[in-house]
């Protein structure tokens, strides 16, 4: 049995289905079958059922699931453990879903050199990357969309700002007012959708804004980064909801940014997986102390 069997066994049953898993761990939905298959002939039981709408766990796949994480866990603090004896003291590595995030934490960067700790930024490319990274140990800390219903997670209010909407010149409303708008206005819009955010890691609201329970309908194929959902919101008529921030570097690539009254404000917080190192909890308290 080995580490990876487990891994990707968990995997299957987090995100509900053997290609969603493949698709989140950049493999081919053959290999991880492979390897789960390989599982269940080493413990002589069957862990999994799998159908056209996904996987489900048998019992004995629920007896082993608890097992497999607490081992998958402590293979992660192991790992942990030997990077904090080879890395450098005091670099703490905080994670960003976007480059338009940069002057959210800029404050906090400051105040952490001041302090001796250098924080070294991870800019991805798409949610929910960055709670796994969180989750995986691959970086200290994480600046997140709220809120996270991953229970490994744990969080600090950072951040609220306003969230609007990006429309391109297609789109009637290009010409509107932020008085012109409401969210009713926009339920008879195509939204531009981000792509993969699982339920399970973070509040479906955050990223599909919904009116009376209802989703806003969607654009076409979903967009997987910041600069797809620049090029969607040109190039269609669908509009984007981002945070102000976002927004303001949507309007230097020639499109509109609006606040629509009434709307949603986003809301960022801090994110790590307990335990923090000293330097790690220093750039939190720095943080959180930079809000208040």
């Amino acid at each position: 049995m080995e580490l990876r069997q487990l891994r990707w066994f968990v995997a299957a049953v987090e995100a509900g289905s053997l290609s969603a898993a493949a698709r989140a761990g950049h493999l081919t939905q053959p290999a991880i079958s492979v390897m789960i298959a390989q599982l269940e002939r080493e413990l002589g039981a069957r862990l999994l059922e799998r159908g056209r709408d996904g996987v489900r766990l048998t019992p004995s796949g629920q007896a082993v699931l608890g097992i497999a994480r607490r081992m998958l866990d402590d293979a992660e603090l192991a790992a942990l453990a030997a990077r904090a004896a080879r890395d450098v003291e005091g670099q703490v590595r905080l994670a960003l879903t976007d480059p338009g995030m940069i002057p959210l934490v800029s404050e906090a960067v400051a105040a952490a050199a001041l302090a001796g700790v250098q924080v070294r930024l991870v800019v991805g490319r798409h949610r929910p990357w960055e709670v796994q990274g969180v989750l995986r140990r691959e970086v200290d800390l994480a600046v997140v969309t709220a809120p996270i219903l991953d229970r490994r997670v744990r969080t600090a209010p950072f951040r609220t700002e306003p969230r609007g909407i990006l429309i391109g010149p297609r789109n009637g409303l290009f010409e509107a007012s932020d008085d012109d708008l409401t969210f009713e206005l926009l339920s008879s819009h195509a939204t531009i959708d981000p792509v993969d955010t699982p339920i399970a890691w973070t509040d479906e609201w955050a990223y599909r804004p919904q009116m009376n329970g209802e989703r806003l309908r969607r654009a076409g194929p979903p967009v997987d980064s910041l600069g797809a959902t620049f090029l969607a919101a040109l190039t269609t008529e669908a509009v984007a909801f981002v945070p102000r921030q976002i927004g303001r570097i949507g309007e230097a690539m020639g499109l509109r940014y609006l606040e629509p009254s009434g709307g949603p404000r986003c809301e960022h917080l801090l994110a790590w997986r307990s335990p923090l190192s000293d330097a790690a909890g220093l750039v939190l308290r720095a943080a959180t102390d930079v809000i208040h």
